[in-house]
């Protein structure tokens, strides 16, 4: 179905139906504007609505129904691409390129991409040329026919889905798994992923208006902000911002609006008014638990080494988008704030001192919250106070003193009993000399030298030599 909006007004509807039950409904997949004239292609067929009269709306026969022959569109399949060129209209097929002579209005094709790959959009540069983007990566055609631009970068030889071109003839190509490309003159001139800020590396479509270019993904729309050649600033834009859902299959924008046009319908957004400021989600800790003892989060408390294990529980008010609360905590004022991957928080096993949890949210590219704070101390065992310490060093000390008296005491001992042994030696000696001067032995000495004197004086001998 195509629907025509006018003032926020639904004007005109118009359902595609194929007549043929091979066909069936035939799906809408792409519309090109040009000259108040609404080009559509879909599934089985390419025609056009004229829009002059804006009170009234017609869609022509499709432009299809007449081509037979080699040329029948069975052959050629749906129509995923359409493009302005030169007064005529180029449109890429599944497995072909066509081109068509809209100035007449002629159902005569002539085919000028064949089929030997895969083909999702086609698109005629400022200058003339025309390229298209294929599975095996990127085409063009000049007088020299068809020159393949994927072995210049690895970039370039995926899926290609969409291209459109800058004020300053720089093309910028949507890359199903490679982000978005700046190409010019044979060189990828720049290369951003998500690394850089896209929500996604899957691109489906990009839209460019003036220095903004808009670029679809399945992970939600990216404003890229395009001055000189330079990329000055990437926009995230995902369902916080509004959309219907993050699933963005195409973008348009102008002067005034941007349409959006998600999986789960069409989201406007209006340009002219300032950025809604986004404000911070409430954030609340809403259970704490020690040891399956609940604790409120309004009193200091102070633990035992045994009770080192503490859960914490929270949540982030956000109605406009509940998903995309983002949660960041931090234990101590002086650790780096780390992010929370739920809304809970188990810590098993805490070291001693004194610690400061807090806790703060934001949703996507809103401000942080008003911190949310717990403090609570864990006590170290008995052998690891500063007191333990001081009687561990008194004890030391003391035992040191002991020791060293005791040695002293030992010493004092030894000298002790040395001049002990020596005056006992001393003792024995003067005994030994009392003992030789005793009366018995002086008679002894004084009895053998009178039996001497005795001898001399009967031996004649010795009488004579005493004469």
């Amino acid at each position: 179905m195509l629907t025509i909006i006018l003032k926020n007004k639904v004007v005109a509807r118009f359902f595609f139906k194929n007549d043929s039950k091979q066909f069936g409904n035939s799906r809408v997949n792409k519309l090109l504007i040009h000259d108040k004239d609404i080009w559509i292609g879909t599934d089985n067929y390419l025609t056009y609505c004229n829009t002059r009269n804006k009170t009234t709306a017609s869609v022509k026969q499709p432009l299809y129904s007449g081509i037979s022959g080699k040329n029948s569109f069975r052959r050629f399949g749906a129509v995923k691409d359409l493009s302005w060129y030169n007064n005529k209209i180029l449109v890429c097929l599944g497995a072909y390129v066509l081109v068509q002579d809209n100035a007449r209005r002629t159902r005569d094709f002539k085919v000028i991409c064949k089929m030997s790959r895969r083909y999702y959009c086609v698109h005629a540069d400022s200058k003339g040329g025309v390229w298209y983007g294929a599975s095996d990566g990127l085409y063009c055609i000049n007088d020299d026919g068809e020159v393949n631009h994927a072995s210049e970068s690895v970039f370039l030889s995926n899926n290609i889905y969409d291209i459109e071109e800058t004020a300053d003839s720089v093309l910028v190509l949507a890359s199903y798994g490679y982000g978005v490309l700046f190409y010019k003159d044979g060189k990828v001139l720049q290369h951003l992923t998500e690394a850089d800020g896209l929500s996604s590396n899957l691109c489906r479509k990009v839209f460019v208006h003036k220095n903004q270019i808009y670029v679809a993904s399945p992970g939600g729309a990216t404003i890229i902000i395009y001055n000189n050649g330079h990329v000055s600033e990437i926009k995230k834009v995902t369902t916080a911002d509004g959309l219907l859902t993050n699933s963005v299959n195409d973008v348009y924008a102008d002067d005034s609006e941007v349409c959006f046009a998600t999986q789960d319908g069409l989201t406007v957004l209006d340009t002219r008014k300032p950025e809604a400021t986004v404000s911070a989600p409430p954030v609340y800790i809403t259970s704490i638990n020690c040891r399956d003892q609940q604790l409120s989060p309004d009193s200091n408390y102070t633990f035992s080494h045994g009770q080192n294990s503490i859960g914490f529980t929270f949540t982030g008010l956000s109605y406009r988008s509940p998903d995309n609360v983002l949660y960041q905590y931090r234990l101590t004022e002086e650790q780096e704030w780390t992010e929370a991957k739920n809304t809970s928080l188990d810590f098993p096993s805490l070291s001693p001192g004194k610690y400061h949890f807090q806790l703060r949210a934001k949703v996507l590219n809103g401000p942080w919250s008003q911190t949310r704070s717990f403090y609570f101390t864990i006590n170290p065992p008995f052998w690891r106070t500063s007191w333990f310490a001081v009687m561990c060093a008194i004890a030391f000390i003391m035992l040191v003193i002991l020791v060293a008296r005791y040695q002293v005491r030992a010493a004092k001992r030894k000298h002790e009993e040395e001049l002990r042994i020596k005056d006992q030696v001393t003792q024995l000696e003067q005994q030994a000399l009392q003992a030789m001067m005793n009366p018995h032995f002086i008679f002894n000495v004084m009895n053998s030298t009178m039996r001497n004197m005795k001898l001399i004086c009967t031996c004649p001998i010795l009488q004579g030599l005493s004469v």
